[in-house]
């Protein structure tokens, strides 16, 4: 279960600042239809073009400049497969000014309807989202930055699936295969949420979520989490 834990802590982590980001910029414009439509179309034909990929938003939502909601996010990987599609995505910013300061506080986040499905090919090394991660780290010589500081005071998941494949590596016959995962009905509240230096720690109050090819099922799992290049500590676990 460990293992699991780790795997969905590491794609997640990957989501929400994608996410996270897109979501960063949209908030700074004014609410008003045309502009948020605007908007949303120019983020995601650029984000097509520069990835050579597709990436949709149905609907664009600005309450105020801390509060968007973002309906309908859709996304392909280079060989036409969905990477990730979201129902309904809503985000409130503590403050805005934590920006200036390298520094991102979520006051809450709710992801309903979410599915991410990662797979690596036969003989292939890389995983599907590889060319994400290498379009945001490119060789050009540039000064570098240190990574934002991204505190999340409340997370809410509901029904979310959760697709993963290594296709190096041969099917288990028996049991929960760690290589070839097929989650659904995952559920997660989880508080005081922390990215930094590379690190993820916080509170999960409940997660609940069934692997369909192994019928395994958590029910109920409450913990304190952390996950760094170290390896996955968890503390106070209950299950």
């Amino acid at each position: 279960m460990a293992k699991l834990l780790k795997i969905i802590a590491r794609c997640s982590g990957i989501l929400f600042e994608w996410l996270l980001a897109l979501f960063i910029i949209c908030s700074f414009a004014v609410r008003t239809t045309y502009v948020q439509t605007a908007l949303a179309n120019f983020a995601t034909n650029f984000l097509s073009s520069e990835l050579n990929t597709t990436v949709r938003i149905d609907k664009l939502d600005i309450i105020f400049l801390n509060n968007v909601e973002l309906n309908g996010f859709f996304a392909l990987d280079q060989m036409g497969d969905t990477l990730a599609s979201v129902g309904s995505l809503k985000v409130e910013l503590s403050s805005i000014r934590d920006v200036l300061n390298n520094k991102i506080t979520v006051k809450s986040i709710a992801l309903d309807q979410g599915l991410v499905k990662l797979y690596k090919n036969a003989d292939d090394h890389k995983f599907n989202f590889a060319f994400i991660a290498e379009y945001f780290s490119s060789d050009k010589k540039k000064e570098s930055s240190p990574m934002p500081v991204i505190r999340l005071k409340e997370i809410n998941l509901t029904n979310i699936r959760f697709h993963f494949d290594d296709n190096n590596k041969p099917r288990a016959e028996h049991g929960l295969d760690y290589a070839h995962l097929l989650l659904r009905d995952v559920n997660l509240n989880a508080s005081q949420f922390l990215i930094k230096d590379g690190a993820y720690s916080g509170i999960i109050k409940h997660l609940s979520a069934y692997e369909q090819r192994s019928d395994f099922k958590i029910e109920n799992l409450k913990t304190r989490a952390q996950f760094s290049a170290n390896g996955l500590d968890l503390k106070r676990t209950y299950i």
